[in-house]
């Protein structure tokens, strides 16, 4: 159930943002010079990315736990795995504080900030919150959000002014973070340089074990239609009962290359499992029609779940940056549910 923050836990968190923000961090640092924080109640540590120093856009990427930081490293190995960067970024995990302009500020935000009293003038002067998570729409923090996230920011301002300050080294460009820890032994909060190391997402092939309904699907007959396959995010802003902030379907699409019908289509929620459908959309045509010459796809995660598969049965499986048909059918269903 979801529970909103009060206006003392937004104000205490507003609080402590203006005096990073005092601090003018983005100076100094990168958005990839990442300052580690181990909290003494969580498993897990938490990064930060300080954003601004190109010029464009401000603020403080807040990334919890290895799911958080994995998922702001795949923004830039978009190329690698051949993910559209616009799929990626509706994937990432953070709490974000934004330095941004008037016009940029949620609604609710605004009104938090005139409850408070609070005046912002000017470009990346107005600041407020987002929540992302892979599913959902960007969305206000809610309670535990502000609570832990203000934790976070007592520990981020101490670490700032040790690191911007006092002029404490650290080697970024050598792939060092700056650490700020707790000690029990001595129960005092360190601070300290080393290698920026965290657990990594696997991109391996989805292997199918059953040999049986393996050979089953390659005595299917071969068919001559290409087929496109692709997965994206609709942007939709989609609420309901189940869910505590509105979510961001998937649509998943298998397409005639060459005539452009939609053979199959699923929305998908965050519950679902995407891996389950695009298996069924693949495995049903094979089952229905036949075996396919060729699979074009241009999200690299649906390779992971197909490639093995289509391997086993003899479809080929190739990457193209742009699928014609596709691409019309998914500007013409997101014409109309925008």
């Amino acid at each position: 159930m979801r529970a909103e923050a009060s206006l003392s836990q937004w104000k205490r968190l507003y609080d402590l943002t203006i005096k990073i923000k005092e601090l003018e961090p983005w100076k100094q640092l990168w958005d990839i010079d990442l300052i580690t924080i181990f909290m003494p109640d969580m498993e897990e540590p938490c990064y930060f990315s300080i954003m601004g120093k190109s010029g464009e856009h401000f603020g403080i990427g807040t990334y919890v736990g290895y799911d958080g930081i994995n998922s702001f490293c795949e923004i830039f190995e978009s190329q690698e795995t051949k993910v559209p960067i616009e799929y990626v970024m509706s994937e990432l995990n953070n709490l974000s504080c934004i330095f941004g302009s008037r016009e940029e500020v949620p609604n609710r935000q605004r009104k938090i900030i005139k409850d408070l009293g609070l005046k912002f003038r000017g470009k990346n002067n107005w600041i407020f919150f987002e929540s992302n998570k892979k599913g959902y729409i960007p969305y206000i923090l809610d309670e535990k959000e502000v609570v832990l996230l203000t934790k976070l920011y007592e520990q981020l301002f101490h670490a700032l002014q040790t690191l911007l300050v006092d002029g404490f080294k650290v080697d970024f460009e050598e792939g060092e973070t700056f650490v700020r820890a707790y000690d029990r032994k001595t129960n005092q909060w360190v601070s300290f340089s080393a290698p920026l190391s965290f657990p990594r997402s696997s991109y391996s092939d989805i292997v199918v074990e059953d040999e049986v309904f393996l050979k089953r699907l390659e005595k299917k007959k071969g068919v001559n239609t290409r087929l496109e396959i692709d997965m994206v995010y609709t942007n939709a802003f989609v609420e309901g009962e189940g869910f505590d902030r509105p979510i961001n379907p998937k649509l998943l699409l298998l397409v005639d290359h060459d005539s452009g019908v939609i053979i199959y289509h699923k929305l998908l929620t965050p519950f679902d499992e995407d891996s389950k459908y695009i298996f069924s959309g693949v495995i049903n045509y094979i089952n229905e029609v036949g075996r396919p010459p060729v699979i074009y796809y241009r999200n690299g995660n649906i390779k992971t779940v197909i490639n093995d598969l289509c391997e086993r049965v003899g479809i080929r499986v190739e990457y193209m940056r742009e699928l014609p048909k596709t691409s019309k059918v998914l500007e013409d269903f997101l014409n109309r549910v925008r």
